[in-house]
């Protein structure tokens, strides 16, 4: 959920209750806080369960429940904190009020390793730990009561400079809202053993990916590239100043997988005072390690290079002028929460705009799998996906007309002069732009089911050669991602064995698949596609890590 929605989801709830407004700003009463912190945070909590959908695949929650349970062993409110992780694409994580955690598995996906996921989790702890939610309900009721006193004093022109001011003013309490959970995270991952340049790789990452200028200026995170020189600074200067919490994060990157990682942080940190007790031994004791990746070599299914032929439809609907039109109209509308015809008509509108958005990370992630594939896809699977994006673009356009009417402005409202009449109208065009949405959505959703089969194989096959060539740092890796070996394991166990079986349960025929399955053939699929794939990422961020310290070492 966007911090607008939250805002305004916020706002309802004080402005339904005047009298609640004195005891939220009350600095006295921080026991009526938590209570609604605690409330509106059940509450937005459900919602966002429902429409995002919680994903239930066994490997990749037991991976995010095992770091949480390390985190969040520090935190110091009341909460019961929990992390869930929701049935979306996208490389993105976001908090709730009253301890809820929310990670989108498409950010397991595509992480480098778990010192990335833990980085992120740590930063969301952040948000957590410096009651957020109290200082933006503040600064959200200051901002409407002043551009009430304006609108009444000078009419509604200057109430909506002054909304935009405050809208501004939020964001840049935002802004230091996220240098201070950066910071807190730094903390929590040097304690807990995680290594806390994780986060700036991740951010890393992000960077490389946001490049819109709106979306740069508009967000309610601030710039990547000031955060990212922000984190790494922190970082450097907390491991500098912390040679047993140093210590741990060196010991802990070998145990999870990280050898060469860790050999890099000791040689590094071994040329300082403060450390030398410690950062020479290992160094010299991880150094086999790292002589052993220079020599490895992780082949794992990468981007060859785009599917122009199905990229260019997924494109032509983002940067389609008409959408993105409707949409930034949606998000500075004020609509007036008494019309209930308007409000359940852009509620509508506003959901099927939600699932094109889904349907368009999952038809962009299915470009990049193909992208990944060596066996070419079939000419009438390719066809019914563009005939499925197609469907998408069809009813994107048609909301987009409907959204573009209820935020048109009209003398006093956004709904302007439209009559019931009309409003019904623009209701049976929500419907159908839903159905197309929905039917489109669909289809890309089983083509990308299609593409990760073979990837998901692929995947398994490259792990169980690298238990071969490079037997401990895969065990190693495979053990911190939950496959343990039992303790009377056969010579020539396989660490996979478990991933394999679901595997095969999840391809067998149906009349021969075990009942009561929680999960179906395809999210098994892609539980065990996502994890493996975070597992040869890390694998392979190993070997690259050993090649630049050869590198360097020969300039």
């Amino acid at each position: 959920m966007c911090r607008r929605g939250l805002g305004l989801t916020l706002l309802a709830l004080v402005c339904a209750c005047p009298a609640a407004l004195l005891l939220i700003v009350s600095p006295a009463r921080c026991g009526v806080l938590d209570s609604l912190e605690d409330g509106v945070g059940h509450a937005l909590a459900r919602q966002v369960e429902v429409e995002e959908g919680v994903w239930h695949g066994p490997s990749t929650n037991a991976l995010l429940g095992a770091i949480a349970s390390d985190l969040f062993a520090l935190r110091s409110r009341d909460f019961p904190y929990e992390v869930r992780l929701l049935d979306n694409l996208q490389i993105n994580a976001y908090s709730l009020p009253g301890g809820h955690i929310y990670m989108l598995r498409g950010l397991l996906a595509h992480a480098a390793n778990i010192d990335e996921v833990a980085g992120v989790l740590a930063h969301e702890m952040g948000h957590q730990e410096d009651a957020d939610f109290r200082r933006f309900v503040t600064r959200e009721i200051l901002w409407l009561s002043l551009a009430g006193v304006v609108r009444h004093e000078r009419g509604g022109g200057a109430a909506d400079v002054t909304n935009a001011v405050g809208a501004l003013n939020m964001l840049r309490h935002s802004r230091r809202q996220e240098a201070e959970a950066d910071t807190r995270a730094v903390a929590f991952c040097l304690e807990t053993g995680y290594d806390p340049n994780g986060i700036a790789s991740f951010l890393a990452t992000i960077k490389e990916k946001h490049t819109d200028f709106l979306e740069t200026i508009l967000a309610t995170h601030p710039d990547a590239g000031r955060r990212l020189a922000l984190v790494t600074e922190r970082t450097t200067a907390a491991l500098a100043d912390h040679p047993a919490e140093a210590y741990h994060v060196c010991r802990s990157l070998a145990a999870r997988g990280r050898p060469v990682t860790a050999y890099r942080l000791a040689h590094k940190l071994a040329a300082q005072p403060a450390h030398r007790w410690w950062a020479e031994a290992e160094a010299a004791a991880l150094k086999p390690a790292y002589d052993s990746a220079r020599g490895v070599t992780v082949d794992f299914p990468q981007p060859s290079s785009p599917d122009k032929a199905l990229r260019a439809p997924l494109d032509a609907i983002r940067n389609d002028g008409r959408i993105r039109w409707a949409l930034e109209l949606a998000q500075i509308a004020t609509p007036d929460p008494s019309d209930v015809r308007y409000l359940s008509t852009v509620g509508l509108a506003l959901l099927a705009v939600q699932r094109l958005d889904r349907a368009l990370q999952s038809g962009y992630e299915a470009s990049y799998r193909v992208a990944c594939e060596s066996v070419p896809i079939a000419a009438d699977q390719r066809a019914n996906f563009l005939s499925s994006v197609s469907r998408l673009r069809r009813g994107g356009i048609m909301i987009a007309a409907v959204l573009g009417e209820l935020t048109g402005l009209g003398p006093d409202r956004p709904l302007g002069n439209l009559d019931g009449g009309r409003m019904g109208l623009l209701w049976a065009q929500a419907e159908f732009a839903m159905k197309d949405i929905s039917a489109g959505q669909s289809g890309v959703d089983a083509f990308l089911s299609l593409v990760t089969s073979d990837l998901v194989h692929r995947n398994l096959d490259q792990l169980t050669t690298l238990s071969t060539t490079w037997p401990d740092v895969t065990a190693a890796t495979l053990r911190a991602f939950g496959l343990s070996s039992p303790t009377d394991r056969p010579p020539g166990y396989d660490l996979l064995s478990p991933w394999r079986k679901r595997v095969e349960e999840a391809t067998a025929p149906a009349e021969n698949k075990p009942p009561g399955k929680a999960v179906s053939h395809a999210a098994e699929l892609e539980d065990i596609y996502v994890v493996s794939r975070l597992a040869l990422n890390q694998l392979a961020g190993e070997t690259r890590a050993a090649m630049a310290v050869a590198d360097a070492a020969n300039r």
